[in-house]
């Protein structure tokens, strides 16, 4: 299958914006050590507290886009860390689909072409709906 994308803002778009991503959760992951421990020492098996800082967090998500676009509390920072890649897989199956079936913007019309390049016509087709 041969997949040709014509939106270069999405190729520069969500790198920067994974990268991005990555930076935060490692960022907020790092949990604040003295020089007589190791950083390793994160977690302890059974333990109740965060091993994350969310001060760290929210201070680095301020940062990357604005001060009232970050988490100020656990349960909101927890809530998107579980509802960003379900909606990333979405967003990715949507553009997947998108360029599959060649659909150009929303003219839906022109999306079926022949074997020289040209709109087919398909006003008159009949879809067949089979179930497996």
């Amino acid at each position: 299958m041969m997949v040709s994308v014509r939106c270069s803002w999405c190729i520069r778009r969500f790198p920067i914006q994974c990268y991005a991503w990555f930076l935060l959760v490692t960022s907020s992951l790092i949990r604040e050590t003295t020089e007589n421990e190791s950083a390793n020492e994160g977690y302890k098996f059974g333990q109740e507290e965060e091993t994350y800082n969310i001060v760290a967090a929210h201070g680095y998500f301020g940062r990357l886009i604005f001060q009232y676009a970050s988490f100020n509390n656990s349960r909101s920072l927890h809530f998107f860390l579980a509802a960003w890649p379900v909606v990333g897989i979405w967003f990715t199956a949507l553009g997947i689909s998108t360029m599959a079936f060649n659909l150009n913007g929303f003219n839906f019309n022109q999306s079926v072409v022949d074997s020289q390049g040209r709109a087919a016509d398909v006003s008159k087709a009949k879809a067949t709906v089979v179930f497996l």
